[in-house]
């Protein structure tokens, strides 16, 4: 019996680690995201939030 609620916390932090995983990845995602969006204002392309999807279109 011992053993049972062991398991159970093993569990418990197996998904907790890939729920810890899921949300770094969705920071790193909006944080380059951002990123994006600060070197476009950077380089000039103001305006549009798809300016650069059209700018790569259009090549």
């Amino acid at each position: 019996p011992s053993t049972l609620p062991m398991r159970c916390v093993a569990l418990n932090e197996r998904s907790s680690q890939r729920y810890v995983n899921l949300a770094i990845g969705m920071l790193a995602l909006i944080h380059s995201f951002y990123l994006c969006l600060w070197i476009s204002k950077r380089s000039g392309w103001i305006g549009n939030p798809f300016t650069l999807t059209y700018y790569r279109a259009g090549t």
